[in-house]
């Protein structure tokens, strides 16, 4: 008997989970929109689809509470939002399709978001401004064209998805043509979805192509993606990288074609800032295996470009003071305010290295093909508490406190390339080294004295 009640309760609970994890996955759910709430936005809910197995919700937001909306979003960025931001916002109406699983943790919660409509007075302005543009934006929202989809995992706080591929054909102004494609929109990352703390996202093709008169513009970029991890507002780890770049403007003009081309091939950037200790200390790297800056006859061709940098110990309570400063904006900050903050910097030190800022090979409309040129740094701003009192007696202490040393390989075509530009020769003829086609120098500074090369410079 025992045994069979056993077998009882445990059919009895299997069969209620689904009921149970119904009511705990939506109430996870309501309280989440009711947080969203308080930030200004409004949650209404238009439709609620249960089975045994499944629930289906669908909501419609709005924002009711723009400028509670815009401080809410202003809490995830280090950097002052647009002043646009807010009439974007304003009146847009988003349908939310929320489905989740009744059996608890057995399956990721799926959302589909999409604009629905925008303000009245933003539609009414476009329908009298540009009735094509008008009727493009109303086709879009129709058809859910702006259409994300995102599985998010409410255990782990894991999440991916897409958006919806876009092959537009459309007129502004009733006569500029207008082709923009957007494809293989993907992301993935961790955390909350409007402040991740990771976040990945890659679109395979974007193309813009643009015809207005005689002008036509054509943008063509594949392989794009961007990867960013956040532990606050200004430590992070961020990087972007671009497979092809294509850009061109070509203008045909009482029979003359005018020609601008960019092409760019494997470029990326990283960056990142990390204040989570007693200093700041902010990264920077960049890369370029190819790039192309043609205009008419006139061809600038750059290979293997590369930048490795870092700023180190930065005082980091002046320096947020100062961010802080300059992202809002104040126009009232006194100069006293701004000025003690520089010299807390400053009095702390700080150190600069370039592990590596080189080029491979350049083309210029006044050379054929040479190669370029590879440059590292080290330099120091030395600590000094009283930097402050001693630089109101000598205004040369700023460069009394630097010790840098530099290293600077020149090839012979490219030195020479830059003495058309900048007659170095006139200054550093009797300090440099020559070898094997290349130009050298060794740079030491420090506390005013200046060598090249262990030749004292006077």
């Amino acid at each position: 008997m025992k045994k069979s009640l056993a077998v009882i309760a445990v059919i009895v609970l299997v069969a209620l989970l689904p009921v149970i994890g119904n009511k705990a996955v939506k109430n996870a759910v309501e309280d989440r929109l009711a947080s969203l709430q308080n930030e200004g936005l409004a949650f209404k809910l238009q439709k609620e689809d249960k089975s045994y197995l499944k629930t289906h919700l669908f909501y419609t937001v709005t924002v009711k509470d723009e400028e509670k909306f815009m401080r809410y979003l202003q809490e995830f960025s280090s950097q002052q939002l647009p002043a646009y931001t807010k009439s974007l916002v304003d009146g847009v109406e988003f349908g939310v399709d929320i489905t989740y699983s009744n059996i608890p943790m057995s399956e990721k919660l799926v959302l589909e978001f999409y604009p629905t409509k925008f303000s009245e007075s933003t539609m009414d302005s476009l329908q009298k401004e540009d009735k094509g543009l008008y009727e493009l934006i109303s086709d879009l929202l129709t058809k859910k064209a702006l259409f994300y989809h995102i599985e998010y995992d409410v255990t782990s706080g894991e999440f991916n998805g897409y958006m919806k591929d876009l092959d537009e054909h459309f007129k502004v102004d009733g006569k500029n043509d207008v082709h923009f494609v957007f494809k293989g929109a993907k992301a993935d990352g961790k955390g909350q979805l409007l402040a991740p703390e990771r976040f990945h996202s890659h679109v395979d093709k974007i193309v813009a192509k643009i015809t207005q008169g005689t002008q036509k513009l054509d943008l063509d970029v594949e392989g794009f993606a961007s990867s960013a991890s956040f532990a606050s507002k200004t430590s992070y780890v961020s990087s972007s990288k671009i497979e092809k770049f294509r850009f061109t403007l070509d203008e045909v003009q009482d029979g003359n074609d005018t020609k601008v081309v960019l092409n760019l091939d494997k470029f990326a950037v990283e960056g990142s800032s990390d204040t989570q200790g007693e200093d700041a200390d902010f990264y920077l790297k960049t890369s370029l295996k190819k790039g192309d800056m043609i205009e008419g006859a006139q061809v600038f061709h750059v290979e293997n470009f590369r930048f490795d940098g870092a700023l180190e110990g930065v005082e980091k309570e002046s320096f947020l003071k100062l961010q802080k400063i300059f992202q809002e904006q104040r126009q009232n900050v006194a100069q006293q305010e701004m000025e003690e903050a520089f010299m807390k910097i400053f009095s702390h030190g700080a150190k600069l290295k370039i592990a590596q800022f080189s080029l491979d090979a350049i083309e210029t409309p006044q050379t054929q093909k040479i190669d370029g040129f590879a440059i590292s740094l080290d330099a120091q701003l030395k600590p000094d508490p009283d930097f402050a009192i001693k630089l109101k007696k000598d205004p040369n202490l700023f460069a009394k406190n630097i010790q840098a040393r530099s290293k600077l390989d020149f090839s012979k075509e490219f030195y020479a390339f830059i003495n058309t530009v900048y007659p170095l020769d006139l200054m550093f003829a009797p300090y440099k080294e020559e070898k094997n086609d290349h130009v050298f120098f060794d740079v030491e500074y420090d506390a005013g004295v200046l060598k090249i090369n262990d030749k004292l410079v006077k």
